[in-house]
């Protein structure tokens, strides 16, 4: 410690100065550090703190901010197109298949085995059609039903136990590849989608035919692009 006499500096346990012998008071001294040391301890309780809320902020977006509509028709297109009837599975509600379940009286998984194999019969046709292509599917916009479309979807739903928050289609452009060349197809894709709690999912009901507007797509831009 520095005596405050003189400014001599002394060994912490010193009582008088060996410069001056004036009397030290440590006390003080410490009592400066153990201030010092209980603020730095409250500094890193607050960052602590702030870590933690930081953590359960980002945790809590990750868990109800949901699939987006457009995400939704993209992961739709990309599925179409590889044939993946688990992947449009995926993509619809599970309460869905729960009251399928209920009036098939028969286990969820079964009823998602059968919709997995319409779906990849559905589009097995497609998929044959992509071998040694690369799709490429991006979405460039959403088209809103009117208020009474919307409010017939979420009806339609009711029956199915299915609580539909909003519905719209999403418009998907799709780029094929081949041997080094490019084609687009010349109109976008419109994919119906529904809102369930905090995320999108494909609207199964109003699907349709998606398989054969695909196809007509394909036929209507692509001409002899993959040598049909």
């Amino acid at each position: 410690m520095f005596c405050g006499n003189c400014g001599k500096q002394n060994p912490d346990d010193a009582t008088l100065c060996s410069g001056c012998g004036a009397t030290l008071t440590p006390v003080a001294t410490s009592g400066k550090r153990s201030r010092r040391r209980k603020n730095n301890y409250a500094m890193v309780g607050m960052i602590a703190v702030a870590v933690v809320v930081v953590l359960v902020v980002v945790l809590l977006v990750a868990l109800f901010s949901g699939r987006s509509a457009k995400a939704t028709g993209v992961k739709f297109i990309e599925a179409v197109f590889d044939g993946d009837g688990e992947e449009i599975v995926d993509l619809i509600p599970d309460s869905y298949f729960k009251q399928y379940a209920r009036e098939m009286d028969v286990k969820v998984s079964r009823v998602k085995d059968q919709f997995e194999e319409s779906f990849e019969d559905q589009f097995d046709a497609i998929s044959e059609m992509m071998d040694d292509v690369k799709v490429t599917a991006k979405a460039t916009g959403t088209d809103d039903y009117s208020k009474r479309e919307t409010e017939d979807i979420i009806d339609s739903y009711e029956d199915a136990d299915v609580k539909v928050k909003d519905a719209r289609t999403v418009e998907v452009e799709v780029t094929l590849k081949y041997r080094g060349e490019k084609v687009e197809l010349g109109t976008p894709i419109e994919v119906p989608v529904i809102k369930v709690g905090g995320s999108w999912y494909i609207d199964v009901i109003n699907l349709g035919s998606m398989g054969y507007s695909v196809l007509n797509a394909l036929g209507g831009s692509l001409g002899g692009f993959l040598g049909w």
